[in-house]
């Protein structure tokens, strides 16, 4: 493939990823953690340091750069998404360069042809979350670092991509110990390399300690991880399935075919000898999520979402087993990347129309409460719905936190509003039918006074009970 050619189809993938990102990108409202993103857009720039250091888990970059961007784009659920978009697109490039630098230039490309077409990579690409950014400073990060343990160049792209990757999400440090490990293994040949990163590493956490530094300054309470279940034996398996759009629950003709043509391609480039560029990959792949997992066996913190970086490692490793594969047999490589291809793209098309995608729909709620409830009292089940309702709600009149206590004192028809418990830690997330008056946390009060309740009005993962005096 001449220069011009590989150029044109790297364009053209990123076309692509372009196109299967946009579709209905502003149709749904903002979910739970969407409405954090756009609650950090209101306040003033004195008072937006304060507001994130309330919240434990929040690193600082991506809202920043949202703080930035939102006076030239608007604070739209389109435009919201668009900006975080981005970053996941220019991450495609970054795996192409990769991948090439690693193996091949049928392995860059093939690569970045799969990372444009997985389902987990288009979902968490449409959320106005950071990870989009934290794709993009990943792959830059395990970039900067082949370049500089492998191939002998500065450790600049190394230090500035995993500064900014660290201060993207907590969770981040995990890739560091995957580095740590690539080091450690072959630490009796060079030692001096473990003191050098580990110089650098610290001079890239520096900013994030900081940041936490101050964080514990204002003495806030770590926020709990009560949402996160415990997660089974299998969730590692299911979480890297999750990247070619299989999940173990619903397995059909279509999983099957992707999940073999990954296992073929997988074992096409996990075949000896074991190269540094593969050790690189398996411990960037598999560390992470592993050590993740161990942990959450004493104390749940397993979240597929969290670890969208490893997909880097995994997309570079099925297109090189497909460009080994193609050195062989052109026509058993592309059958197997239509396979993966095929499927892949099926299971993001069925996130943009199937309706048990949506997450919650909070603007279907507030409007309900606008045209039929407008002088209501209302009242949110805690102080996460209040702000689910907060981007959608027209009146000024601030909502109350509905407790038992409230309920019974509460003289005037209200309007219950009640959030369903399946923000998932999974990676492709479908609602579950919410039974609000039976599992919520005031499901006993309405056990009790089954005669005070005049409607239920049911939205995704979103309930307005009506109850009179």
């Amino acid at each position: 493939m001449t220069q011009r050619r590989e150029w044109l189809a790297l364009i053209l993938i990123l076309l692509v990823a372009v196109f299967v990102r946009l579709p209905h990108l502003g149709r749904e409202s903002f979910w739970l953690d969407e409405a954090y993103t756009w609650y950090l857009t209101l306040p003033a720039w004195r008072e937006v340091w304060g507001v994130m250091l309330l919240i434990s888990d929040t690193s600082p970059l991506y809202y920043v750069a949202t703080r930035l961007l939102y006076p030239l784009i608007g604070r739209s659920e389109f435009s919201l998404r668009y900006a975080a978009l981005m970053p996941e697109v220019l991450a495609i490039p970054v795996v192409y360069r990769l991948g090439k630098d690693l193996f091949n230039r049928a392995t860059g490309l093939w690569a970045a042809l799969l990372l444009t077409l997985s389902p987990f990579a288009v979902q968490y690409a449409r959320d106005a979350r950071p990870y989009g950014f934290y794709l993009l400073f990943a792959a830059l990060a395990v970039w900067g670092f082949w370049r500089w343990a492998e191939r002998g160049r500065g450790p600049g792209l190394m230090v500035g991509a995993s500064a900014a990757l660290y201060l993207t999400h907590y969770a981040s440090a995990l890739f560091a110990f995957a580095q740590l490990g690539f080091i450690l293994a072959d630490f009796r040949r060079n030692p001096l390399r473990f003191r050098r990163w580990f110089g650098w590493q610290t001079l890239a956490a520096l900013p994030t300690a900081l940041y936490i530094l101050a964080f514990l300054l204002r003495r806030q309470p770590i926020t709990a991880n009560t949402w996160i279940p415990k997660p089974d034996w299998l969730a590692p398996a299911q979480t890297l399935l999750y990247f070619v759009g299989v999940t173990l629950s619903t397995v059909d003709w279509r999983g099957v075919v992707v999940s073999i043509a990954s296992v073929i391609a997988l074992l096409a480039t996990l075949r000896p000898p074991l190269t540094a560029a593969k050790k690189l990959l398996l411990w960037w792949l598999c560390l992470p999520m592993l050590a993740a997992w161990l942990f959450s066996l004493r104390l749940p913190a397993y979240v597929d979402r969290y670890f969208l970086p490893e997909i880097i490692a995994f997309v570079i490793l099925l297109g090189a087993g497909l460009a080994h594969l193609a050195r062989r047999s052109r026509l058993v490589a592309y059958f197997l990347l239509f396979s993966l291809c095929a499927g892949m793209l099926s299971a993001t098309v069925t996130q943009f129309f199937d309706p048990d995608f949506v997450k919650e729909d909070w603007r279907g709620a507030a409007q309900l409460i606008n045209t039929q409830y407008a002088d209501w009292l209302v009242l949110a089940q805690d102080g996460e719905t209040l702000l689910g309702l907060l981007p959608y709600r027209a009146s000024s009149t601030p909502a109350q936190q509905a407790l038992p206590a409230t309920l019974d004192a509460t003289s005037q028809p209200a309007l219950v509003v009640l959030r369903g418990a399946s923000d998932s830690t999974r990676g492709l997330t479908d609602t579950v039918p919410m039974a609000a008056l039976g599992n919520s946390p005031l499901a006993a009060w309405f056990t009790a006074h089954t005669s005070r309740v005049r409607a239920v009005y049911r939205f995704a993962n979103v309930t307005v009970v009506v109850i009179q005096p």
